[in-house]
């Protein structure tokens, strides 16, 4: 056993809903930085349109935030060389 372990990770992008108080709301976790900005864009256009019907406070804002993830689909492979894992 060589208790080396690689696997996958990969970038989530989540887009949040936040309040004039600060709290926040996840709107919609994806793994494609295009989507998670077509998602923003038309969520606060979805807003604006909604401040337009009804009486809202102002201040509400949407934004997009990175992170990392391990890929749990992919299971983790034990490496015997550490020379394969930098390939």
């Amino acid at each position: 056993m060589s208790n080396f372990f690689t696997g996958v990770v990969r970038k989530k992008f989540t887009l949040l809903c936040e309040s004039p108080e600060g709290a926040q709301i996840e709107i919609i976790s994806c793994y494609d930085e295009n989507a998670a900005k077509i998602s923003k864009e038309a969520t606060q256009k979805i807003l604006d349109l909604m401040a337009e019907s009804f009486e809202m406070e102002d201040g509400f804002k949407m934004k997009v935030v990175e992170s990392m993830e391990s890929a749990e689909d992919i299971p983790l492979v034990e490496m015997k060389n550490k020379k394969e894992a930098a390939l």
